[in-house]
C-alpha cells in the first residue's frame, strides 16, 4: 500500500512540475455532476462532503490526496481529505452503487459548493411531461472560472475521472450532466483544444460524450500523465 501511495505522490509531483494545478478547480472538475451537485442542497448549512466515489475509482482519491499534500507543502498549511468506506445494504438490485467512499473535507467542500448556483427546474422538462412538481438543480457558475489556469485545472479534474484516449482522441464521457458537460465544451475552445465530436445520446441515463485533440504540449503532457493514473 505504501508503494502505491508513493506512486501517486510522484505522479502528482510530476504533474505539478509540468503545470501549476489549482486544487479547487481540479476538484470541481472531478466531482459528480449527475443531475447537478445534490450535495449543495443536502449540506447547504454544513458543507463537508467532497463527493461519493465508487470503490473502483479509489485511485482518484489517492491522486487528489497527493495533489493536496504537494499544495500543502508549497503553502505550509495543513489540509487533508478523509474517506470512509460505505457499503449500501439497503438498495435492492443495484449493480454499481453497493460500495463507495464518502470523501470529506470541510474546507474543500465549502469552496467547491461556492462555485454553484441553484436554479428551479420544472420536472416535466426532464422526466414526466404531466408532472407539475418543481425541483432545484445546482449549476456550476462559469463566471467564477476567470483564467486559463483555472479552466485547465477544471479540465484535468474532469479528465482524471471521466476521461480516456480512444482512436487518437481524448474523450470525456459523462451521464446526465446538468452543467459540467456544456462548460467543458466552452472551456476546450478557450484553451487551445479542438473539439472533434460533441454528442448526447438519449436514454436513461443520457450519455454525453465529447472528444477533442490539442497541439498544446503542456496540456498533452498533463492528460497523458493522468491517463497513467487510470491504468
Amino acid at each position: 500500500m505504501k508503494k502505491i501511495i508513493l506512486l501517486y505522490f510522484f505522479i502528482s509531483l510530476k504533474l505539478f512540475s509540468q503545470e501549476k494545478i489549482d486544487i479547487n478547480y481540479f476538484t470541481l472538475g472531478l466531482v459528480n455532476d449527475y443531475l447537478g451537485r445534490n450535495l449543495v442542497l443536502d449540506e447547504k448549512d454544513n458543507p463537508i462532503t467532497i463527493d461519493y466515489i465508487y470503490k473502483r475509482e479509489k485511485s482518484v482519491i489517492h491522486f487528489l490526496d497527493s495533489l493536496i499534500k504537494i499544495e500543502n507543502s508549497s503553502k505550509n498549511i495543513i489540509e487533508k481529505i478523509d474517506f470512509i468506506f460505505f457499503k449500501d445494504t439497503i438498495t435492492l438490485n443495484c449493480s454499481n452503487c453497493e460500495e463507495f467512499y464518502i470523501v470529506k473535507s470541510k474546507n474543500i467542500a465549502t469552496k467547491i459548493n461556492s462555485f454553484y448556483y441553484i436554479k428551479p427546474v420544472d420536472i416535466q422538462e426532464i422526466e414526466n411531461p404531466k408532472a407539475e412538481e418543481v425541483n432545484y438543480f445546482s449549476y456550476i457558475d462559469l463566471i467564477k472560472m476567470k483564467n486559463k489556469n483555472q479552466q485547465k485545472s477544471f479540465l484535468y479534474g474532469a479528465f482524471l475521472r471521466y476521461g480516456s484516449f480512444k482512436n487518437g482522441m481524448y474523450t470525456l464521457e459523462l451521464a446526465n450532466s446538468v452543467s459540467k458537460f456544456y462548460i467543458l465544451k466552452k472551456i476546450l475552445k478557450k484553451i487551445d483544444c479542438k473539439i472533434l465530436s460533441f454528442k448526447e445520446n438519449a436514454g436513461i441515463p443520457s450519455n454525453q460524450i465529447i472528444s477533442f485533440t490539442t497541439d498544446n504540449s503542456e496540456i498533452i503532457a498533463v492528460l497523458n500523465r493522468l491517463l497513467k493514473n487510470k491504468i
